[in-house]
Order: structure tokens, then sequence, then C-alpha cells
């Protein structure tokens, strides 16, 4: 059986961070569209709202699989001691 190439599972709280970032963002956007419609106030709140909802869940989404360890792509393959790989 080959070991794990993850050691660590993403942070549960962070991908969490992620989902509800998201959806304060479209609730944000619903109540801010209709704004913008009717005049009210300028697309380009809409736009700033848009971009600060994708980059805050972004950033948690990059705290998430921070934890990985990508021992992959340094770790030489094993060697059992009678020479055949493991």
């Amino acid at each position: 059986m080959k070991p794990l190439m993850y050691k660590q599972r993403p942070a549960f709280p962070a991908l969490v961070g992620a989902g509800a970032s998201l959806l304060a963002g479209l609730f944000c956007f619903a109540m801010i569209y209709r704004r913008v419609e009717s005049g009210e106030i300028g697309s380009e709140k809409l736009t700033a709202l848009i971009l600060v909802s994708i980059a805050t869940s972004g950033i948690f989404l990059i705290a998430a699989f921070a934890r990985y360890q990508f021992i992959h792509l340094w770790k030489k393959p094993s060697r059992h001691p009678s020479g055949r790989r493991k």
C-alpha cells in the first residue's frame, strides 16, 4: 500500500469561512443591485462588493489548503532493505 501523499486535510473552519463569505457577498449583491438599477447609487459600489467578496473567499480557500504538505515534490521513493520498492 502506498503512503498517503497528503498528510493533512484542509482546515474546515476556513472552508466554512469561504462559503459564508460567498453567501454574504451574494446577499449584499441582491440588496445593492436594486439600488443600482434604480440609479440611487453608482455601479462602482457593486463592482467593489463583488471584488471584495471574491478576494475574501480566495483568502479563506488559500488558508484552508495551506496546511497540505506536498512531500511528493521533493521526497525520493523509499527503498525496502531487500532492494525492492515498497
